[in-house]
């Protein structure tokens, strides 16, 4: 009989063996119906079944309750199983000093039985329905599952104030002992400090970590796989990590379809050396004092369909460290916010929509879907702030746009099939032309042949000197005084030459007179 059959038999087994007894069930206590939860087919439990890597509760571990389950069949499965941390005495749904005591202990109970030698090995840790309370902070050393009923199930972890989930790497574990790789998935992580969405309330400003207390703490890398983080006075995920500096290292992280809302501090926020690498997929950060995403790593992450709301902060705030590096990348993220998102030199932004625009002194790379533009937008706020666009939303065959902050609307270059010329036009205007360049291949070749055309006026040399060349077409006059300010040297050539006249004039400003040139033959 194989593992699998031998696991379904001893369930049966133990089925029985309730019926006889006529054992009650308390819906939050550990005496679930294992059968039932293994072919419960959701979640992680799901995951570990579909594996094998889930088996009878307790096998593998130390202990009196742990020892006295043991079967053959349990020593045979070894560490291949999930521990129910009532069975290490957590008891739910009491917020008395002993139950908090005891939940507390319990999780470190749980990790010191996982026996690996010394490696730090663990097992998966089912948080069962209920609300456990925790007198202190849970600090994982060993690479475990922990993970209960869903994101917003019946599964809560509820921190007395000031307390924290933390995952240690082993030079600043409390047995020397390491939580990377842990993975926290399904369950709610709550504190009794039970922070308020008010202005002047937050822990965090625009800049720096928050003074507060985190939700959860990445001291190492791990995993947070649909993780409801609320109520904390601090950051809501915190991954603050550097090996030189700390002794930790969170590089690789991941955090995927969670949600952080009412803490003080800022959403999700990543500093230092050894913060890199990260993957933050459809996270939603609601109603927190400071940034939604505060990113502020050495080499910076990728952020995945992210939505942000409501912060007394920045929606995003990209400054690497000190401005330097951080080269994250967000895709397809949503925000609103106080304050416009930030994004320092390096960061590249795709698709999405900033509701709080973005800060004058943004630096990073924006390709972004606009309402009047199509398919992207480019925009480099240094300096004026230029904007490029790649076509334009209308069917004129408007090729490229561009514009800067000091002007009040954007340049195109177009086509125009039937004059067969490329246009710039200010304005996106027919009544602003400003220069043709003409189709060259047949088919599409001007009749005048290749080259520039129709450039209203010329400039030439530096700005503060050119010289301008114009037309009296242009101007809507047939000869001297013209109209608008002229400098020495600017000419106005002659639109209706005549046999025995002149080209144009020139501006001699010694003069103050504008002087014929170019006799033609009579």
């Amino acid at each position: 009989m194989d593992e699998g059959s031998l696991s379904e038999a001893r369930l049966d087994a133990e089925d029985h063996e309730h019926v006889e007894d006529h054992e009650p069930q308390d819906e939050v206590s550990s005496s679930v119906n294992r059968r039932n939860f293994l072919r419960s087919g959701g979640g992680i439990a799901a995951l570990l079944a579909a594996t094998g890597a889930i088996g009878l509760p307790n096998a593998g571990f130390k202990g009196s309750e742990a020892e006295a389950a043991q079967t053959a069949q349990g020593a045979r499965m070894g560490a291949l199983q999930v521990v129910d941390i009532t069975l290490y005495g957590a008891i739910p749904n009491q917020a008395t000093k002993k139950a908090k005591d005891a939940n507390t202990k319990a999780f470190y109970d749980a990790q010191a039985a996982m026996q690996s030698g010394i490696q730090s090995w663990g097992l998966a840790i089912y948080v069962p329905p209920g609300t456990f309370y925790l007198s202190g902070s849970i600090r994982l050393s060993r690479a475990v599952v922990l993970f209960g009923t869903g994101m917003q199930g019946q599964s809560i972890l509820m921190f007395d104030p000031g307390q924290s989930l933390i995952v240690d790497t082993g030079a600043v574990s409390l047995d020397g002992k390491y939580g990377d790789h842990s993975t926290i998935a399904d369950i709610q992580i709550r504190s009794a400090e039970n922070w308020q969405f008010v202005n002047g309330n937050q822990t965090a400003g625009t800049t720096g970590p928050s003074s507060g207390t985190p939700g959860i703490k990445l001291n190492a890398r791990a995993n947070l796989h649909r993780v409801f983080i609320a109520g904390f006075s601090g950051t809501g995920i915190e991954i603050i990590a550097d090996n030189a500096a700390f002794n930790t290292n969170a590089n690789n992280w991941q955090v995927y379809w969670g949600r952080v809302e009412f803490c003080g501090g800022h959403g999700l926020h990543t500093d230092a050396g050894d913060a890199n690498a990260g993957l933050c997929l459809g996270l939603e950060v609601v109603d927190v004092g400071g940034n939604g995403i505060y990113e502020s790593s050495f080499l910076g992450n990728t952020y995945i369909g992210c939505n942000i709301v409501s912060t007394i902060g920045r929606a995003i705030n990209a400054e690497g460290v000190n401005d330097v590096g951080g080269r994250s990348t967000f895709i397809g993220c949503f925000t609103e916010a106080a304050q416009p998102s930030r994004f320092v030199i390096g960061s590249i932004v795709i698709g999405g929509d900033d509701g709080a625009l973005f800060a004058a002194d943004t630096k990073g790379y924006i390709v972004r879907t606009e309402t009047d533009v199509r398919p992207f937008w480019v925009h480099n706020p240094r300096g004026s702030g230029v904007d490029s666009y790649l076509g334009v939303n209308d069917d004129s065959n408007a090729a490229l746009g561009w514009k800067t902050g000091d002007d009040s609307s954007f340049w195109v270059l177009r086509w125009y099939k039937a004059e067969k010329v490329w246009s710039t036009e200010w304005g996106n205007s027919l009544a602003f032309r400003a220069s043709y360049l003409t189709g060259v291949d047949a088919g599409v070749q001007h009749p005048r042949g290749a080259g520039l055309q129709g450039f209203p006026s010329i400039l030439l040399g530096p700005p503060s000197t050119a010289i301008k060349m114009t037309t009296t077409a242009r101007l809507g006059i047939a000869g001297p005084p013209f109209p608008g300010e002229w400098h020495h040297g600017d000419i106005v050539y002659n639109s209706n030459p005549a046999a025995g006249g002149y080209i144009g004039w020139v501006w001699v400003a010694s003069a103050s007179a504008w002087k014929r040139f170019g006799a033609i033959e009579p």
